[in-house]
């Protein structure tokens, strides 16, 4: 063997061993130079997890509209508790009155129209805003770090969950998802038994089941929607508006849990 030979043969041995380490296989990614499987950190970004969750290009586009259409009905959910704090309403008118009919708006309207779906769903979203005007002025009066402190829990709740459902077997949606439903009836019978009987412990045992109840079905949610997506169903605005609901009711029993514990 000549001396050019060998040091390519080094050469060659060299680039091996950097990319395995006692047995470690090496594993190449579109987003980067390969990274060594248990040694290596790649810097953590929303595609590594789509890619690591073998979510395709088409679901990402999918996910991404649903996304950006959350984010907006969350920032016109934000307009409505502005509007309701400058003229209240009462909650039932807000959240009933004018949510109800938008709601059957989007149900009964064939996705073709965007449009007006949009349009539905950012007033929705915004009278949803208006009818929990009144826990958002408590906790403003009580303090206003609070309004600040339950977003951040329900943003840093709904990523958790969201990357949970990324990562888990999508199958597991459809166990978790009759569990739930099922739950929802009794959750609603505890909360009106609170506000009739008064009870703390009944109140703390409602904001807590339902927390924990809406969280679960962000794993939920996001799982039905992306086994949808790879069926083929890509209306993204009834996707997005159960997450938004998901959301709203997670902030709302965060807020009030924060309200109950500084008010005692």
């Amino acid at each position: 063997m000549t001396r050019v030979e060998r040091s390519r043969s080094l050469d060659s041995g060299a680039e091996q061993a950097s990319g395995k380490k006692e047995g470690m296989p090496v594993t190449a990614t579109p987003l980067g130079p390969a990274v060594s499987m248990g040694t290596g950190r790649p810097q953590l970004t929303w595609d590594l997890v789509f890619e690591m969750s073998d979510v395709s290009g088409h679901v990402r586009r999918h996910l991404l509209r649903v996304y950006t259409t959350l984010g907006l009905m969350v920032l016109f959910a934000a307009i409505g508790v502005l509007l309701d704090l400058r003229w209240p309403v009462h909650p039932a008118i807000t959240g009933l009155v004018i949510g109800l009919p938008l709601l059957f708006a989007i149900m009964c309207t064939p996705p073709a129209r965007l449009a007006f779906r949009l349009t539905c769903a950012m007033l929705l979203a915004t009278s949803m805003g208006a009818s929990i005007g009144n826990s958002v002025q408590h906790a403003l009066a009580i303090d206003p770090a609070l309004i600040g402190l339950a977003f951040g829990c329900t943003t840093l709740i709904f990523v958790t969950m969201s990357l949970c459902a990324y990562f888990a077997t999508h199958r597991a949606s459809f166990f978790l998802y009759g569990f739930l439903s099922s739950a929802l009836l009794p959750l609603i019978v505890l909360s009106v038994a609170a506000d009739f009987i008064h009870s703390p412990f009944l109140v703390y045992v409602s904001l807590y089941a339902g927390l924990l109840l809406f969280s679960l079905f962000i794993i939920v949610d996001t799982q039905l929607m992306i086994e949808r997506a790879i069926c083929g169903e890509d209306d993204f605005v009834w996707h997005a508006l159960d997450l938004f609901l998901d959301v709203i009711n997670i902030f709302v029993r965060i807020l009030a849990i924060f309200n109950v514990t500084n008010d005692d």
